[in-house]
């Protein structure tokens, strides 16, 4: 099945623009991050809301569909307006795991033809699960079956790789759905290798609030986007 997606694209950018790929969570569609992805283009930037899908019987698609619509946005970035060396991803829940695969070893998921295409800039999680496959991850029962499946689909055994990479972490304290010490490992994992990565808690907030611009979490999300941005100004 094509891979769908819905293009913002403000008007008036000169190409210096970077351009955010968002990715939905598992057992979702785009529809849910729509509103996250009208104010993610509201800062001025072009947004990419693409889907995926998890197949058990090969879910090393899952993120070839995440590093196809990164290669994607590299190589149309340009005539959107935007730049094709500053692609954001932002994931949401498990679309938090395939995004960071995405942006750490796009190359080891072939199943995507342009892979090598493939570059990130900088990751937003939005309750992100970047730890899905690890010990104790939501995912790593669909993996630990096969050992080369399981490397290629563990965010940790590709720390290393991208070493300019920014990374941004909103969780929700409140979240029982992925907890925030998943991600909090990771986070801790990335900073002990050198990263730009912060973990940004959010009291009080659930597993949804950071996908949703109308709350503090979501908010909080677009503000973590905004001071990336800033990073570009003279």
């Amino acid at each position: 099945m094509p891979q769908r997606a819905t293009l913002l694209i403000p008007p008036g950018l000169d190409g210096t623009a970077p351009v955010a790929v968002l990715l939905h969570g598992a057992a979702a569609d785009r529809g849910t991050l729509a509103r996250m992805a009208e104010a993610v283009a509201e800062t001025g930037i072009p947004v990419l809301n693409a889907s995926w899908a998890f197949d058990v019987k090969n879910p090393a698609e899952a993120a070839a569909d995440a590093v196809c619509a990164v290669a994607y946005a590299n190589q149309h970035a340009s005539s959107w307006g935007a730049d094709p060396d500053r692609v954001i991803v932002m994931g949401h829940s498990g679309g938090g795991h395939i995004v960071m695969l995405s942006a750490l070893a796009p190359e080891a998921f072939p199943e995507c033809a342009t892979a090598s295409e493939a570059h990130v800039w900088a990751y937003i999680g939005m309750a992100g699960d970047p730890a899905a496959a690890a010990p104790g991850g939501n995912a790593r029962r669909f993996f630990e079956h096969d050992p080369e499946l399981l490397k290629r689909m563990d965010n940790f055994s590709h720390v290393g790789s991208n070493s300019d990479l920014i990374a941004r972490f909103v969780h929700g304290t409140a979240d029982f759905t992925v907890p925030i010490e998943l991600t909090r490992g990771f986070h801790d994992t990335l900073v002990a290798a050198g990263y730009d990565s912060e973990l940004i808690p959010v009291a009080a907030a659930d597993h949804f609030d950071p996908a949703n611009p109308t709350t503090d979490a979501g908010l909080e999300t677009l503000n973590q986007l905004q001071s990336i941005l800033a990073t570009l100004e003279p």
